[in-house]
């Protein structure tokens, strides 16, 4: 039986109701535990408290309606009490979204208090020093520093954390789920087991009385596993003491080589040019990582006679090695710019090095085999610069611009989404191409190595459609009141005049849908909120009349229709279209028949019949006229689609288009082809000379202009030198024509070469006029010579003449008697900028 008003006092309500709130916030955990469908959630007195009186109602509203005792709680039974609040929470229906919200804000202060403790964890104990080759190659993440490995496990972890979004139709399964994922990367002190080897943080504790006791302050967890050791070994400590280590070998090793060839040179006719040699091969192999100690041979008293060529070749060679590699470390691009790496080109030489060292002096040939010979690392250092990685990686963030660019405006132009979820979808857009943008590496975005390609999409996919917003709405109390209200209103109109309604209210509804999707009501609450607007809406519905006379006009338009629509006929086909359009759109009903799809497809073929004559008139290398026909199929095809069955339309000109795409395919091979022969036209490095560089700047030319016009944004890249994808930078043979330009000095900057000129101005005076001159040393291609003239040695000066020569002569505004100074600079337009030399020195005369 129902509590009676009588029996209810909104004071002992209220004493009673803290009474639980009291009961849970000194439990040991506590909270309360609220549940899903096969998860629970706990929810901390915190977020209770910060409900307080959405909480109270709800329990007060259901003890009045279904409770035998009249409060929630009654200072007897703690455990029933709060047992009573769970129920109020999880079972009764009016109060599941009540119950959500305290899961949601749970959630979020859980989620962010993980976050602020990952971020936070002091890492002041971990190594700055650089990662060992070894474990770069084994952690493969592009980390250079210890430190900065960890602070990519965290920014892991945090992305991790953040992968997971929700909408108002999310359950506590969800969110669950969502919370063991936290939970992965922490051990408490309440834990129980041992801590796994992917956990972060530990908490910090001290013994109490009843066991361990949690301090709330975490740190890192070392025993983290990563790459065959644990994080215990990437502080600074740990990564010195390995240092010393290494350093205490390797010096142990090079200690015993030193005493093996001293001796060696205390034996008679030892020969110490050898001795120096294989010294200076042991000394090096020592240092990376080779124990020489055992190899007693080579310093054997008769050793020189079988070794000396060996080891005096080797070291030859990698003399000249190490000469070609330094010259190629210091090419620089057009930008100034070194164009290889200098860590690169190091660890080359030495794996050159080390196979020379191995293999040439009989030391270790099988092991010689683990490195590239000289000549190998040499090509591999000649070819670093040649890459087209940084030119991929921005068509790669180009396609994904283009495609998302492309899908918003679709979706904005059809409304797919309500103003609500659209604004969703653009803040994943935006966060998706932050994240894109901020890629450095190709791999990584040609194999969506961070997942950031497959996430969008998933998320996006989460985000309902209007018409997924419109099939979840439950809206029937608000039809309900809207067609009430319509009733009664047309009670009071005759015929034409009612509101119209639609068959099954379904112009209500659609109405009502709008105003819901519109509005972003989502929950019951927001939802109900809205039957004053849905009321409000009655009386911008049409008329019965209007929509009668809708209907009339879109049949006389499809019976003005021919039987067969020609060309001619388009503004009948347009008519028919518009009018029902208009009608379907006034009654919210769809026009039956198929005489409009009828005749748009009609009109299709006729179009497409005179574009057949077109097509074969045209001059099948007129990139332009084959290019216009294109458009006009492109236009007709986007204004008709819609009127037919999907692809019906585009089919019609299927043939035609593949021509047309035929004939540009040809025009694209062509100039293809004149690229490849304009590189292949340059001559190999021992040919090249200056007199090639026209043929050189020819070719670099074509290969720019081409590029420019074929790369297409929307053919996703499939591998270097594959000719049907969007990517055609890499159609040809690049490595040679950067090679010969490099060689020619075509890569170094404009800019840098104008501002190296040296300016020296002279000047003469006769009367009536003075006359500068100036000499330049130095090479670079300019546009002119600028000459600012001032009476004051340092100021006042403006710019008096602008020249190709090297001669000005003044004969205008002069004054006899007046001291004039003059300086000179080059300069040179490049990218619409003007950029110039220093100021020649300051040439001055006493106008006569």
């Amino acid at each position: 039986m129902a509590v009676t008003k009588a029996d209810y006092n909104e004071t002992l309500a209220k004493t009673y109701f803290d009474s639980v709130m009291k009961t849970v916030k000194e439990s040991v955990s506590g909270t309360i535990t609220l549940k899903g469908n096969s998860e629970t959630y706990k929810v901390g007195y915190a977020v209770l408290e910060a409900n307080y009186a959405a909480i109270f109602d709800a329990a007060t509203d259901f003890v009045k309606a279904h409770g035998t005792e009249p409060y929630i709680g009654n200072g007897a039974d703690a455990s029933y009490e709060v047992n009573r609040l769970e129920y109020v929470l999880n079972d009764v229906a009016d109060n599941q979204e009540l119950k959500m919200t305290l899961v949601a804000a749970q959630y979020a202060a859980d989620k962010q208090e993980a976050i602020d403790v990952l971020n936070g964890l002091d890492l002041s104990d971990y190594s700055t020093a650089e990662l060992t080759d070894k474990l770069k190659k084994a952690l493969d993440d592009k980390c250079t520093t210890y430190v900065d490995h960890i602070k990519h496990l965290i920014s892991d972890a945090v992305d991790a954390i953040n992968d997971y979004t929700f909408t108002s139709d999310s359950e506590v399964d969800a969110y669950a789920k969502a919370k063991r994922t936290i939970d992965e990367y922490f051990y408490d002190a309440d834990a129980t087991g041992a801590k796994g080897s992917k956990v972060l943080a530990v908490e910090k504790t001290y013994d109490g009385k009843d066991g361990k006791v949690g301090l709330g302050i975490y740190e890192l967890n070392e025993d983290y596993a990563v790459a065959g050791t644990t994080l215990a070994s990437f502080t600074t400590t740990a990564v010195a003491g390995a240092d010393a280590v290494d350093a205490a070998e390797v010096a142990a090793w090079k200690a015993a080589t030193a005493q093996k060839y001293a001796a060696y040179l205390n034996t008679k006719d030892a020969d110490k040019t050898y001795a120096a040699n294989v010294k200076k091969v042991f000394d090096f192999l020592a240092e990376n990582g080779i124990n020489p100690t055992g190899w007693d041979a080579f310093f054997a008293k008769d050793a020189a006679k079988t070794y000396a060529k060996g080891f005096a070749t080797a070291i030859a060679n990698v003399e000249q090695f190490e000469a070609d590699a330094a010259r190629y470390a210091a090419e620089t691009d057009v930008n100034g710019v070194l164009v290889r790496d200098a860590k690169d080109v190091a660890d080359l030489v030495i794996e050159g090095t080390m196979n020379e060292y191995l293999a040439r002096t009989g030391i270790g040939p099988n092991t010689a085999k683990n490195y590239k010979t000289i000549d190998e690392a040499l090509a591999a250092i000649y070819s670093l610069y040649a890459s087209l990685d940084d030119e991929l990686l921005a068509f790669e963030k180009k396609v994904r611009e283009t495609a998302v660019a492309d899908f918003l405006a679709d979706a904005e132009a059809d409304e797919t989404y309500y103003p609500a979820e659209l604004a969703k979808v653009k803040e994943l857009t935006t966060e998706y191409l932050a994240k894109v943008n901020a890629i450095t590496d190709v791999d990584k975005i040609l194999a969506d190595k961070d997942g950031y390609d497959k996430d969008y999409e998933k998320k996006v996919k989460d985000v309902k459609t209007a018409k997924q917003v419109d099939a979840a709405g439950n809206y029937s109390a608000l039809v309900t009141a809207a067609t009430q209200y319509a009733d009664i209103l047309n009670k009071q109109l005759k015929g034409d005049n009612k509101y119209y309604l639609g068959e099954n209210n379904a112009k209500v509804i659609a109405e009502i849908n709008k105003l819901v999707g519109n509005a972003g009501a989502r929950t019951t609450k927001e939802i109900n909120a809205l039957s004053g607007d849905a009321i409000a809406l009655v009386t911008s519905l049409p008329t019965v009349g209007a929509v009668d006379a809708a209907k009339d006009a879109a049949d006389d338009a499809v019976k003005a229709l021919p039987r067969t629509a020609k060309v001619a006929d388009k503004a009948l086909v347009d008519a028919a279209i518009a009018a029902v359009d208009a009608y379907e759109t006034i009654s919210a009903a769809t026009y039956g028949g198929k005489a409009v799809e009828n005749a748009v497809l009609q009109y299709a073929y006729a179009v497409n019949n005179e574009l057949t004559a077109k097509v074969k008139a045209v001059d099948k290398t007129d990139k332009a006229a084959l290019k216009a026909l294109k458009d006009e199929i492109k236009t007709f095809v986007d204004t008709y689609e819609d009127y037919a069955a999907k692809d019906a339309v585009a089919d019609v000109f299927k043939t035609n288009k593949d021509k047309l795409n035929g004939y540009l395919k040809d025009i694209q091979d062509a100039a293809a082809a004149a690229v490849t022969k304009a590189i292949s036209a340059i001559p190999v490095k021992a040919n090249l000379t200056e007199a090639h560089k026209a043929t050189v700047e020819a070719a670099r030319k074509a290969y720019d202009a081409y590029v420019a016009e074929y790369t297409d944004y929307y053919v996703a890249y499939k591998a270097a030198g594959y000719k049907t994808d969007g990517f055609v930078a890499d159609d040809f043979n690049y490595q040679s024509l950067f090679n010969a330009e490099t060689q020619l000095g075509l890569n170094n900057n404009p800019a840098d070469a104008v501002k190296a000129l040296k300016i020296t101005a002279r000047s003469t005076a006769k009367k009536g006029s003075i006359t500068v001159k100036w000499s330049v040393v130095g090479e670079a291609d300019i546009d002119g010579y600028q000459i600012w003239k001032s009476t004051k040695a340092n100021k006042g000066y403006k710019k008096a003449f602008t020249t190709t020569k090297k001669t000005y002569k003044n004969s205008k505004g002069l004054k006899k008697g007046t001291r004039y100074y003059y300086k000179v600079r080059a300069y040179k337009v490049i990218d619409g900028k003007n950029v110039y030399s220093d100021w020649s020195n300051k040439a001055n005369r006493k106008a006569k």
